[in-house]
């Protein structure tokens, strides 16, 4: 029996500028050498700009594949840097959950493989070629507990910390009895399944209780988000290990929405979807609503405030799509938020790509296919969460840290029409796009140019705190303060 392929693209993160389009960086059909033809892209991640990395099947035919790990961590041309096979006294066979790489350039990755001396077949998180944990070991301070199925859920930029969660066992018994969220530098896990979260007065549910979807981290993993299943409550909003509150209310399935954080009288949380979290602790959460305005009940929250929702617009003025919810979101430590969404152009529903409250790419717009820096026919079609094998992650949204200009990368996973649209069928294609956040915070008005009326939008938001991007914040740093009156007063006239 062959084995299905993942194979993890790394690819150097090089610095964008305004001008350059939104490229195609890696896409099905893609040759890696040999016989080696890309068939799947899943789940970029991006450690603050050293590489971005994902996961890719490749293979001569759909059913005929090989894993590797390949890309380009140090600006070299990208190229297989592991491969599935014997690695010392194991034959790895596929490598089962999203990886990471520091900015040292060492990668991180679950994988599961054959312990050759005993041909029994253990799950494992990896550093590199080596195993750091694998299944059938004790786990740290849980007595007659074994490791089970293990996943790697971030690296700090420098490597020193990593995260990983797992599932265990009784040794003997078979049967799933705990979860974990473990960090390697902290002595106490993150979360346990059955231990009582602080500020919620309950359990995460025991034998194995879930972690919604991939917790978000900062980029030194010292703040984490998560969306969990709890005893009682249903689902809860957890960040740094205690409930999430909005204005001093914990964030759980069912419960009430207050009014100042952008609730309706009788509206309550429905099911919390995606979290990201900054490097001071900011954190945002989408989901949708119970009795809330019809077509509105999908929303993006930050720090526990509902700031937009579907069917009405984002900062930028451009409306979402009634009755639609956040496809999957992501933030950096400088607290810049991606996301995609839906839109409604012409009684069209369009996916759309949303950095800062600004729309930056939607579904019909061109991309550059070929690498020249040119808009091609090639246009992006839509997004995508994950695919139809296991272990697959739905993150398909990553950004990287600013650099010293002000300037990030977004990169993505979804469909493309190599020849526009109704020219030939879509193909899965991982998407950057550069933004500039020194440049896209000076247009607050909507009218050409810097002068009085992007003033005027700044007086009128002074003082007012949100998510980057907000109206009246120039500078795109959350507050809208003197900074920004003086940058556009630097701009004025352009």
């Amino acid at each position: 029996m062959r084995t299905a392929l993942v194979l993890t693209a790394v690819l150097s993160i090089t610095t964008t500028t305004a001008a350059e389009p939104p490229r195609a960086i890696l896409r099905e059909g893609d040759s890696l050498g040999g016989n080696q033809t890309v068939r799947y892209i899943i789940g970029p991640h991006t450690n603050g700009g050293a590489a971005v990395v994902a996961r890719v099947q490749a293979g001569p035919a759909p059913f005929e594949l090989t894993d590797h790990l390949w890309g380009s961590l140090s600006g070299e041309a990208p190229g297989v840097l592991r491969s599935a096979g014997i690695v010392g006294d194991r034959e790895v066979h596929w490598f089962h959950d999203s990886p990471f790489a520091s900015e040292s350039g060492s990668l991180f990755y679950g994988a599961l493989s054959t312990y050759l001396p005993t041909l029994d077949q253990r799950w494992g998180v990896w550093r590199d070629d080596s195993v750091i944990v694998e299944e059938g070991e004790s786990v740290p301070g849980l007595r007659d507990r074994v490791w089970d199925q293990l996943f790697v859920r971030h690296c700090s930029s420098d490597g020193s910390a990593l995260v990983y969660e797992g599932t265990t066992l009784q040794p003997g018994s078979g049967i799933m009895r705990d979860r974990l969220l473990i960090s390697t530098a902290q002595p106490e896990p993150l979360l346990v399944s059955g231990r009582l979260i602080p500020g919620l007065g309950v359990a995460m549910i025991s034998g194995g209780g879930v972690i919604i979807r991939e917790p978000g981290f900062s980029r030194s993993g010292d703040h984490f988000s998560a969306i969990v299943l709890v005893e009682e409550l249903g689902i809860a909003m957890v960040v740094d290990g205690a409930a999430a509150l909005a204005h001093g209310a914990p964030m759980t399935n069912m419960g009430t929405i207050p009014a100042a954080s952008g609730g309706v009288p009788g509206e309550r949380w429905g099911m919390f979807a995606y979290s990201a979290i900054d490097g001071d602790g900011h954190w945002v959460q989408s989901g949708d609503t119970v009795d809330g305005p019809a077509g509105g009940e999908g929303y993006l929250a930050w720090d526990g405030d509902i700031i937009f929702r579907a069917g009405q617009p984002i900062y930028d003025g451009t409306v979402i799509a009634e009755y639609s919810d956040v496809g999957d979101l992501a933030m950096n430590d400088d607290g810049d938020v991606v996301m995609y969404w839906r839109t409604m152009v012409d009684g069209i529903e369009r996916d759309v790509l949303i950095v800062n409250g600004r729309a930056v790419l939607q579904s019909g717009d061109q991309v550059d296919w070929n690498g020249d820096g040119k808009l091609d026919a090639a246009t992006f079609d839509r997004f995508w969460e994950g695919d139809s094998f296991p272990y697959v992650d739905p993150n398909t949204v990553a950004v990287t840290e600013r650099d010293a200009a002000g300037r990030i990368a977004v990169t993505f996973a979804g469909w493309a029409d190599p020849n526009g649209p109704g020219g030939s069928l879509p193909v899965r294609t991982m998407v950057q796009v550069p933004f500039d956040t020194t440049i896209e915070g000076l247009e607050q008005d909507g009218e050409p140019g810097v002068g009085l009326g992007d003033l005027i939008v700044v007086l009128a938001n002074y003082g007012r705190r949100e998510m980057n991007g907000l109206p009246g914040d120039v500078n795109m740093d959350g507050t809208v303060d003197f900074a920004d009156i003086v940058a556009i007063l630097a701009e004025w006239g352009s």
